[in-house]
């Protein structure tokens, strides 16, 4: 519902502040959050472009990651060996995407931009 309500902010306020000023102050804002281009600003279209919302397995790896961060590591985390972190860390996302294949039914999902995404995501989570 939040989406929906933030789509209908968005093309309410393009269409009070007219095309040009939607162009150069709304379209830039909104660039990150789409996955293609958009010539108009209506409800539709920006349904259509939006990048889907994180799985709720993607979320809960974050939170579990960032609880962690703050918390410090336990027990069996404790390891200092990056290569074994990393293998976790994998091992963590791999899981996300089968789940999120699962969930979707998509036959393809690119690990390696899961990935780094995923990182990023975390290294903001960390700091």
């Amino acid at each position: 519902f939040l989406r929906l309500a933030v789509i209908g902010l968005v093309t309410a306020l393009a269409d009070h502040i007219g095309a040009a000023d939607s162009w150069c102050y709304l379209l830039p804002l909104l660039k990150p959050y789409l996955k293609s281009k958009i010539y108009t600003l209506s409800a539709e279209t920006l349904q259509d472009a939006l990048i889907s919302p994180a799985s709720r397995v993607s979320l809960e790896v974050a939170i579990d990651e960032a609880r962690r961060a703050l918390e410090g590591p336990d027990e069996a985390d404790a390891t200092t060996d990056p290569w074994v972190q990393q293998r976790r860390k994998l091992a963590l996302l791999k899981a996300a995407a089968s789940a999120a294949a699962a969930e979707a039914d998509t036959s393809v999902i690119d690990i390696e931009r899961l990935h780094e995404a995923d990182l990023e995501k975390l290294a903001m989570l960390h700091q």
